[in-house]
């Protein structure tokens, strides 16, 4: 069973996925696209300072960041792009089709 709790982790991820595009799209077509795109980047930020403040989870060391190459902050980005372009093609696709494209995107 151990073996096989990568694929399950993966799978849970990919269930994760598909909710996370539905919820943003409905969510895009009550507030905006844009305005999405920043309460999801807002609340995960929210989220994942909570659990770093009283978890404990992760460690905050500003001065490793001042030594990180530049090109390797592109996942914010790249985490835009993703949210923007999910939101955008599910209302016009479906959920099916577009997990479908992302899959052989991928």
């Amino acid at each position: 069973m151990a073996k096989y709790a990568p694929l399950l982790v993966a799978a849970i991820s990919g269930i994760a996925m598909a909710l996370q595009g539905t919820v943003n799209a409905r969510l895009s077509q009550k507030t905006g696209i844009w305005e999405t795109t920043f309460l999801v980047h807002l609340i995960g930020t929210v989220v994942v300072g909570l659990l770093m403040l009283f978890l404990g989870l992760g460690a905050v060391r500003f001065d490793r960041w001042l030594h990180i190459p530049w090109y390797l902050y592109l996942g914010g980005l790249l985490s835009v792009i993703i949210i923007y372009l999910v939101a955008v093609s599910i209302p016009k696709v479906g959920v099916c089709n577009a997990t479908t494209a992302i899959i052989v995107g991928q």
